[in-house]
């Protein structure tokens, strides 16, 4: 089973993306074929969101990078599962 880790900090940036590694090196058993992360800033509110995966590639091991984020649009998905 895949590894998800992440969290929304306020506007003060109380955690940084060593925070977010150091959560995901702690759940490198969970998904030892790939790791992903991404972290943007909500543009309305200042609020700060992080998310990265470990994946274990059960299904398509040369695709499915995660998390998946779209720049343009201020989106970011990371889910355990397949579409």
């Amino acid at each position: 089973m895949c590894g998800i880790a992440g969290w929304i900090a306020g506007p003060e940036r109380a955690l940084t993306e060593d925070a977010l590694k150091s959560m995901l090196q702690a759940i490198a058993h969970r998904g030892p074929d790939d790791q992903g992360t991404c972290n943007f800033r909500c543009a309305g509110t200042g609020h700060h969101v992080f998310l990265g995966h470990r994946r274990l590639a059960i299904i398509d091991p040369e695709g499915a990078h995660q998390p998946m984020c779209d720049a343009a649009a201020g989106l970011a998905l990371t889910f355990n599962g397949e579409i």
